[in-house]
């Protein structure tokens, strides 16, 4: 039909999304092109970690519970900011 022939002319591959997508050689890099990122979430994660036991350990209402704490949540957020750019550039 005409409707075929437009789409065979723009090169529309078909809805197989298999062959659509291209292998990440293709592109030039690996698998594990952004190493720099997961060696800062694992970093990050082991922080906030130790974050969470300075709060364990402190008192309630002292500055190493907050702090510890704090240290925990910014750890977080760092961690889904990382993973944010990371999709972006996939």
């Amino acid at each position: 039909s005409g409707v075929e022939r437009n789409l065979a002319k723009v090169e529309v591959v078909g809805s197989n999304p298999i062959t659509r997508s291209t292998p990440p050689q293709e592109h030039g890099f690996c698998l594990m092109h952004n190493v720099g990122n997961w060696v800062l979430g694992g970093s990050s994660a082991v922080l906030g970690v130790c974050g969470l036991f300075v709060s364990a350990k402190a008192g309630p209402d002292s500055v190493g519970y907050y702090g510890g704490l704090a240290m925990f949540a910014i750890c977080c957020l760092f961690i889904m900011h990382l993973i944010r750019t990371s999709e972006s550039h996939v």
